[in-house]
């Protein structure tokens, strides 16, 4: 007697390979339209259809600091007599006063020759020689306030000897020194040094030097590397600046004996100086110049950031009465020693300052913007914030045969 039929299992649906576990029910997947990698979803009906990929979110960076001070405050178009150095042989004769052959150096320290700052279609380079040789040059604008900065930088490139000083200055137009002031607003003792100087001198009579040492704090790279340091003068202060950030600011201190406020200076120049000090025996340097750029006040933009002057710590002032190994005056005379902070009977003191990056005042070093006289190295004043910048006025006159 036959047995009961057995029923024949269902061919799996799609074909051989196919998941028997799979809903038999289930559309047939056509292997010419399967979805990719990366999973399906849901559609129409049930169907799948392919997974949207992940979209990452933009990264957004937020735009770098600026690290001059006339992007972030706005001090608007350079004038004609600024100078990228984007040629090569001499300085621009039209912008700067060049050396013909070469002349004293400073306080009689070697030479000042013209073949000793080039170009060289990137930068000034003032080379500092072993014979004592080096470096100058001097701006033909003259102006009544302003605004000035530079990038810069300073090595050594020979093995040992006596250190040159890096300096850019804003020098009296009259070459009246002391009587008309000087602004040193980069003055190291070496090249590349860890920290920045400056020595800002009041303008006053034949007396004691009068003046102010600025020293850099929180310093980052040493001054071997690129920097930007830039100068500010107004009727009511005087500013500086490194890769965009105040430094240090300056205003009144005017005393007896005739010392003016130190923002008084009747009119000046920029002069970029490599000094000798010391004579022979000097150590081979560099000292670079990849622009200069020069501001009047008239017609700056607005700030885009907020006024700087704010948030200051005072400073220590210096100890009055230590020697500089310095030099003399202009005109031979000797700078004496009395701190620029000192202050006479009936004296309304020194300039205040306040500054972001000012550190305790220290008497060292040798100071000399032209040929003068680095006396006392004197302390910062109390600190207040200082006014805000006022209108200027400018004039163009030069002597090429300063000796700034």
């Amino acid at each position: 007697m036959a047995g009961p039929a057995v029923a024949s299992p269902a061919s799996p649906v799609g074909g051989a390979g196919t998941d028997p576990s799979a809903d038999p029910s289930a559309p047939a997947v056509d292997p010419g339209t399967a979805a990719p990698p990366g999973g399906t979803v849901a559609g129409p009906g049930g169907v799948g259809v392919p997974e949207p990929p992940l979209v990452e979110p933009p990264v957004v960076v937020p735009p770098a600091e600026p690290t001059t001070a006339a992007e972030k405050y706005g001090w608007g178009t350079p004038l004609p007599e600024s100078d990228e150095f984007n040629y090569t042989g001499g300085p621009d004769q039209t912008k700067w006063s060049t050396i013909n052959g070469c002349w004293a150096g400073h306080n009689g320290n070697g030479k000042r020759c013209g073949a000793n700052s080039t170009v060289d279609g990137e930068k000034l380079i003032q080379k500092g020689s072993r014979n004592g040789d080096t470096g100058w040059l001097a701006s033909k604008l003259d102006q009544r306030y302003g605004r000035w900065e530079a990038r810069v930088r300073s090595f050594n490139t020979g093995e040992s000897g006596k250190e040159y000083h890096p300096l850019l200055i804003v020098w009296p137009e009259s070459d009246s020194w002391p009587q008309d002031g000087e602004y040193d607003f980069l003055e190291n003792g070496a090249p590349g040094e860890e920290c920045a100087n400056a020595f800002i001198h009041y303008p006053h009579p034949r007396m004691p030097v009068q003046q102010e040492f600025l020293e850099e704090k929180d310093c980052g790279a040493p001054l071997s590397e690129w920097h930007t340091i830039a100068f500010e003068w107004t009727p009511d202060h005087v500013r500086g600046y490194i890769d965009g950030k105040e430094w240090y600011t300056l205003e009144n201190g005017a005393g007896p004996g005739g010392r003016k406020n130190i923002q008084d200076m009747p009119s000046g120049h920029l002069t970029i100086q490599f000094d000798n000090f010391h004579g022979g025996g000097m150590r081979e340097a560099s000292y670079e110049v990849d622009w200069v750029r020069i501001y009047s006040l008239d017609g700056a933009g607005q700030p885009a950031a907020a006024a700087p002057g704010s948030g200051a710590t005072a400073g220590d002032p210096a100890t009055a009465g230590q020697e500089p190994s310095g030099s003399s005056g202009s005109d031979g005379s000797d700078g004496s020693a009395a701190s620029a902070g000192s202050k006479g009977s009936g004296d309304s003191g020194p300039a205040t300052s306040s500054g972001s990056g000012s550190d305790d005042s220290r008497s060292s070093g040798n100071g000399s913007g032209g040929d003068s006289s680095d006396g006392e190295r004197s302390g910062e004043g109390t600190m207040t914030e200082a006014a805000p910048a006022a209108s200027a006025t400018r004039a163009s006159s030069f002597d090429a045969l300063h000796s700034g």
